[in-house]
């Protein structure tokens, strides 16, 4: 997913002027040649957070190592019924802090990766004179 533009802080304070002045979203879009969807969000996050900025994420994301990475795909494929939460557990034991959502996510890409390498390699012994 790419970038989203950012619009400049006097863009938004137009728009969060505008409807503070009664005016509709289609006719502050009108005016400023923007997306209706796009004045609605900036109105709504205006209406949330009381600022048009954009705010930061709230923590720092979890990350997991390539170490950590392959030894949870190890894990797995040692023993394909091990719950996430004793994946959480073994990485703990070593060091890493992760979520569950974390490991998931790893393991999917981890996973994924696998099997794309293995795919190559068949492929490449099927080629093979």
């Amino acid at each position: 997913m790419g970038k989203t533009k950012e619009h400049s802080k006097a863009i938004r304070d137009k728009i969060t002027e505008g409807h503070k002045a009664g005016k509709g979203y289609k006719t502050l879009s009108k005016v400023l040649g923007l997306p209706v969807s796009t004045v609605g969000s900036i109105i709504r996050k205006w209406k949330a957070y009381g600022t048009g900025v954009n705010l930061l994420q709230p923590g720092q994301p979890f990350t997991v190592s390539f170490r950590a990475e392959a030894r949870l795909v190890r894990m797995v494929k040692a023993d394909p019924r091990t719950t996430r939460r004793e994946l959480r557990e073994d990485l703990m034991a070593v060091g890493t802090l992760v979520s569950i959502n974390t490991i998931t996510a790893s393991l999917v890409t981890g996973l994924w990766c696998l099997a794309n390498v293995a795919l190559a390699l068949a492929v490449a012994l099927c080629r093979r004179p």
